[in-house]
């Protein structure tokens, strides 16, 4: 005997329910810079235009800032390309796309029990089965040709399904703050001034 799946449930949609997203940023830049501001040899240099420092330990590099981007340092600073160097602070875009559960279950379903009987009045049970909403199924009635007088349904359950999640996608970006760049121009080590 074949028994098509029960119906499935209906009216079950959970009302839908957003949320901001709640998030941390961090941030981590690939590498930093340290600059420090020389202290200038006492008495004048030799010529009123320059300004005399100290010599520098090493790994430091005698260095003109300059606030802003620059893509060309001045005079004999133009040896090494211009070393950009931005503030701590970027800025910030990122984001979430607003949570939202509910709406239609996700497999979700009904099942419950079919019952054979061999007389009208329901009360000589031949068979009794579990079905359900998710599936046909076939049942072999023995003896067969044996006649059915009636059938009955009971027990019907509620299998309850979930509600999937969406959004939480990630948005924006952290990027240099153009308003914060200074531009570091470097001697090479050991620069004599010419002679």
């Amino acid at each position: 005997m074949g028994a098509s799946p029960l119906p499935g449930p209906t009216s079950e949609s959970c009302p839908s329910l957003t949320k901001p997203a709640s998030f941390t940023t961090t941030t981590d830049w690939k590498w930093i810079g340290l600059a420090c501001e020389a202290k200038e040899r006492e008495g004048t240099c030799e010529t009123s235009t320059h300004r005399c420092m100290y010599d520098l330990p090493s790994p430091f590099l005698q260095c003109v800032a300059l606030r802003g981007k620059h893509e060309k340092c001045p005079g004999n600073y133009d040896r090494y390309n211009p070393i950009h160097l931005y503030g701590e602070l970027p800025v910030d875009t990122r984001g979430c796309t607003a949570c939202t559960c509910g709406g239609e279950p996700v497999g979700s379903g009904c099942k419950g029990k079919l019952h054979l009987y061999g007389d009208a009045a329901c009360t000589v049970e031949a068979h009794k089965n579990a079905i359900s909403s998710f599936v046909d199924q076939c049942v072999n009635v023995s003896p067969p040709g044996g006649a059915l007088g009636s059938k009955a349904i009971s027990d019907l359950s509620y299998v309850p399904g979930l509600s999937l999640a969406t959004g939480g996608e990630p948005t924006g970006a952290a990027s240099e703050d153009p308003a914060e760049v200074v531009t570091f121009c470097c001697l090479a080590p050991f620069d004599l001034p010419p002679a």
